[in-house]
Formats: structure tokens, C-alpha cells, sequence
């Protein structure tokens, strides 16, 4: 989930950051042209389960004597949090567990959508009956808005960003990320692998995946790229590809002011200019295979207006295009990740649930207010490894086992850069990016639609 930057300070912090130069750092790892899967695994790793824009979870256990809950593993926030309260059951009951300590802090936490509050204190935390433990800061939620979206599913949330992200800013809880390390409990290296559902029977409403949470994971044949700053997990993004053609965008479009990779979040959101060229591009292919007679709906579609139902679910990922987006190496060269259209026209849920005999979907890239945020639907089908120590995010193919529908996912590279994207940014760029993200997200400016510049006979 994406957190609410709320540091008076934010945006003058991120100018001093930027100006820092550019910097091209080394590649931790071997980088080469490669669509193969890998199929070796760890076996201490903890099952990842859910449902489609639930959450991936995983399940702990907190105190003495031990209470289990299922707790949602985000990568865009950064405070550990379960319910304090009998409203949302299972409910964390510090009273019966010997080992609690109340620091007595009041906490909340803004995301984009939802919100709570509660107090935090410590207590121990592990991932299995037989794992290590360790104490850890734990905030028991007394109250939200929006936040618990299905309380049967899961009761919390694990945040495993940064230090800087913590709520309150200014206080004495600490990350997750930082405890959990310090006490042995989490590796300085982890991977999560998220995998969708294992098919698109009407019949089955989990998604699933896993967390090498101990180090033990297999470290061959991840591409690299540098966290730029350790609060999100912020990372360069070089370019993006419709159908193999560069979209013709300055990358310091997609960076300003941050592009973050985050398990929390569903959909790949991006900065509102940067939508409408996406849009336009995968609008126009869908267009121009005339399978859709009303073009209407094809538009509404991809802004979030309606679902798409159809009786023959693979029909419907032929009107859209191969997306690919690119992410820096170091200063002269990238690699792309290849989202197909199976990943970002998503199955909904809700049509799961209700066993229709259409299929119904919603579009996985969201217009947003400034940030570029690569949630589920690029994360999808990926290894995705976290290596605290040398502050890079390391992607490979994952072995899935997805039987329906077929994915063909890839990772290429290296490519050059082009002169357009670079690591450097000058003050004039920084300025006139931020204050054009505030326009955007303070004055609605529409979209004009596509189907004014091209005509289907």
C-alpha cells in the first residue's frame, strides 16, 4: 500500500536527494538476454494466499502464548499493525500474552485508500511453530476507515518498507524491516513471489505465492536494479513499450517525484501525463483489431469506468497489446520486464464471487496523482528478491504453475539508454516536474477521448 508522504520537510528532502548528481552504480549480479524460468527453491519459505485485490497475505504469530493472525505483506509502508478490537475478529488480546509491553504511543497510519489508529507496543513475532522469534513494535488497531476490506481474509498488515516511512514520523516505534533484521528473525535478503490465481474457474477465489523470509533462496539469475532511496522501495524506471514500440516520454516523467515497486498496491498506477499516453497507445491497438464494435466500452473500460464482460475469457486479451516496462541497470544501460495482457486485464473478484457466466475484468494501469507505483500487475509471476545490504531489487522468472490463462512472461537485456533518460537531473527539470504533479493532482484536467482521433469503419 501506498502511505500519504506527510513530512512538512518531504518535498525539500527529496531536492536535496535529487541534486545529489548522478551516480552510476555497480550491478550486483549477472545480467544477461534471458526468458528462462527458474525452478529452484527454498524450502523455508511461508505460503503467500488472498484474494484479487485483497492483498497477498501471510500468516504469524504474535505473544506468549502465541496468537496466529493473517496479516497482509506490503512493501509500500512500513509499521506492523493487527486488530486491537472485537470488531474485527481474530483480534490481538495483549492482555493474555506474558511477553507484551505498552509503549503507550499513539499511532496512525493515511494510505490511499483507508486509514487507522491505534497505540503501538512490543511483543514477539514469529513466522511458524518452530521458527525464531522476535520482539517487534506492534501498533493494535482501535479504529479505521476503509482499511479492513475483508476482516475474514486477513487482520492486519505487515509493512516491510523503510525506516522513513514509519508512522509517527517523529517518535520511538521502529520498522519492521529494522527489528526483525536486528533480532534474526529476517534475513538482510528476502524474496516475495506473487503468483495470481492458479486458474480462471469461477470456482476458485484465492491468489497465491511465497516469502523466503531466512536467506536461503537461490541467488542466480536475477536482473538488478539500485534502490535509489531506502524509505519506499524507489526505483529508476527507463521506459515503457507498447506492442515492442518506446513510448517517446522523457523518463524524468516517470521518476518525478518517485517511481516505487510495492507489493501492497493492485494495479501499475501512473502519473496522470504519462496515463494518457499509455492509454492512447493500448486504446488505439485494441481499436485497430475490431473486436470491439462499440468502442465506447473499450474506453470506459480503460478508465476505470466499467468492467469488461465476455463469455470466452481468452478472447478478450487479443485486443490488448504486450507491455513492457524498462528499469535502470545503472547509468547506461536497462532491462525490461514484459507485462502481458493477462496480467493487466485482471479477473474481478467480485464476478468470481457472484459464478456468472461471463468472465468480467478491470484494467490494471490507474491514472494517479504524480507517482509511478508497479504494484501486482507487474509484480505478478516474478521472483522478486529485497537485498537490504546492497540496496537493490533483484527480478527473475518464477515457477507458477498457472494453468489458465496462459502468461508468457520475460525479462530481456541489457539495452542501451537513450539520451533522453538519464540519472542526472537539473534543478529547472525537478521544479517543473513537481509543480506540474501538483497540477495534476489538484485540478482535474480531462482526457480527451481517443475514439475523436481515430475512426473504426
Amino acid at each position: 500500500m501506498e502511505i500519504i508522504p506527510s513530512h512538512p520537510l518531504f518535498f525539500i528532502l527529496f531536492l536535496w536527494f535529487s541534486l545529489g548528481g548522478a551516480r552510476e552504480h555497480s550491478l550486483y549480479g549477472t545480467l544477461e538476454s534471458s526468458t528462462r524460468t527458474i525452478v529452484k527453491r527454498s524450502i523455508n519459505s511461508i505460503t503467500m494466499h488472498g484474494r484479487p485485490k485483497q492483498g497477498y497475505c501471510i500468516d504469524v504469530l504474535i505473544g506468549t502464548p502465541s496468537q496466529k493472525f493473517s496479516v497482509v505483506l506490503d512493501t509500500g509502508s512500513a509499521n506492523f499493525a493487527v486488530s486491537g478490537n472485537a470488531k474485527h475478529q481474530p483480534y490481538f488480546n495483549s492482555s493474555r500474552s506474558s511477553t507484551f509491553e505498552d509503549k503507550k504511543t499513539p499511532v496512525q497510519v493515511d494510505y490511499v485508500q483507508g486509514s487507522w489508529n491505534g497505540t503501538v507496543g512490543t511483543d514477539f513475532i514469529k513466522f511458524c511453530p518452530t521458527c525464531e522469534m522476535g520482539s517487534i513494535d506492534i501498533a493494535s488497531i482501535d479504529d479505521s476507515s476503509n482499511f479492513f476490506i475483508d476482516s475474514d481474509l486477513w487482520q492486519g498488515i505487515l509493512g516491510l518498507g523503510y525506516q522513513d516511512l514509519t508512522q509517527p514520523r517523529e517518535g520511538n516505534v521502529n520498522a519492521p524491516l529494522q527489528t526483525m533484521r536486528r533480532s534474526g528473525i529476517l534475513s538482510d535478503t528476502f524474496v516475495i513471489t506473487m503468483c495470481g490465481r492458479k486458474n480462471m474457474s469461477h470456482d476458485n477465489l484465492n491468489i497465491f505465492g511465497s516469502f523466503i523470509y531466512d536467506g536461503s533462496h537461490d541467488t542466480t539469475g536475477f536482473f538488478t536494479t539500485n534502490v535509489l532511496k531506502a524509505w519506499y522501495y524507489q526505483i529508476e524506471v527507463t521506459g515503457i513499450k507498447i506492442n515492442d514500440k518506446l513510448l517517446d516520454i522523457d523518463c524524468n516523467r516517470y521518476n518525478h517525484p518517485g517511481a516505487f515497486v510495492d507489493s501492497g498496491t493492485t494495479n501499475i498506477i501512473l502519473p496522470s501525463d504519462v496515463f494518457n499516453e499509455v492509454f492512447l497507445a493500448i486504446y488505439k491497438f485494441g481499436a485497430d483489431t475490431k473486436l470491439y464494435t462499440n468502442i465506447t466500452v473499450l474506453s470506459e473500460f480503460m478508465k476505470g469506468n466499467t468492467l469488461l464482460c465476455v463469455p470466452d475469457k481468452e478472447t478478450v486479451f487479443k485486443a490488448f497489446p504486450n507491455v513492457e516496462i524498462g528499469l535502470a541497470r545503472n547509468a547506461t544501460a536497462s532491462f525490461y520486464i514484459n507485462v502481458p495482457p493477462q496480467q493487466y486485464v485482471r479477473q474481478t473478484y467480485d464476478s468470481i464471487k457472484a459464478s456468472s457466466q461471463n468472465y468480467c475484468f478491470e484494467f490494471g494501469f490507474e491514472r494517479g496523482s504524480g507517482y509511478l507505483m508497479l504494484g501486482a500487475a507487474f509484480i505478478e509471476y516474478l521472483d522478486v528478491l529485497h537485498d537490504t545490504r546492497t540496496s537493490t531489487l533483484g527480478f527473475r522468472l518464477a515457477t507458477c504453475n498457472i494453468t489458465e490463462p496462459t502468461v508468457v512472461k520475460t525479462i530481456s537485456g541489457p539495452y542501451p539508454r537513450g539520451s533522453r533518460c538519464c540519472l542526472g537531473w537539473t534543478t529547472f527539470t525537478i521544479i517543473y516536474q513537481y509543480a506540474i504533479n501538483i497540477t495534476l493532482y489538484y485540478v482535474n484536467i480531462p482526457l480527451i477521448l481517443h475514439y475523436m482521433m481515430f475512426t473504426i469503419t
